[in-house]
């Protein structure tokens, strides 16, 4: 791994960074290059995640803020229990895999029933319920009702993905 080689470890960054647990926030404690203020935000906002430059290298602020905390650079993902990728706050930070990375996910920008995993079925004039789960869709069956239908998601959610689920 580049940031292994180039000696960016737990105790590196503990000595080059301080990092508020309850605020999420990672400041410059020691000067690295010329554009660093000690004392300073580390880092800017890069779409959805805070990232952190250094030597010539982007890396995501909560890894960084993951090797500073366990001494470990993570082996799968760190994932945001809020969904906010910019909230690195350490109780809303956790190790996650992919799916359940992924299933932490919130609705999807083009939802139009409001409720993850709804929809709704002209042909049927019901709302319907789908959820998907190792890749493939799992239909959840059709309801007169959008709360109930939304209730349904929940639960399979719940039943599917534990702690990661998520309804909305």
């Amino acid at each position: 791994m580049t940031a292994k080689r180039q000696g960016i470890t737990a105790e590196f960054l503990r000595n080059v960074l301080t990092y508020d647990k309850n605020t999420g926030v990672l400041r410059w404690k020691k000067k690295i290059s010329r554009k660093i203020k000690v004392g300073e935000i580390a880092g800017s906002k890069a779409g959805a995640h805070w990232q952190v430059g250094m030597y010539g290298e982007n890396y995501l602020a909560h890894h960084l803020i993951w090797v500073m905390m366990t001494g470990d650079w993570p082996t799968d993902e760190v994932d945001h229990e809020d969904t906010d990728g910019q909230n690195n706050k350490w109780k809303n930070l956790r190790i996650a895999t992919r799916k359940q990375n992924s299933a932490n996910r919130g609705k999807n920008s083009n939802n139009t029933s409001g409720i993850k995993g709804v929809s709704w079925c002209k042909d049927r004039q019901k709302w319907q319920v789908g959820i998907k789960v190792n890749y493939r869709r799992i239909a959840l069956g059709r309801y007169d009702s959008k709360e109930e239908a939304g209730e349904v998601y929940r639960k399979a959610a719940e039943k599917f993905f534990g702690e990661f689920s998520r309804s909305d």
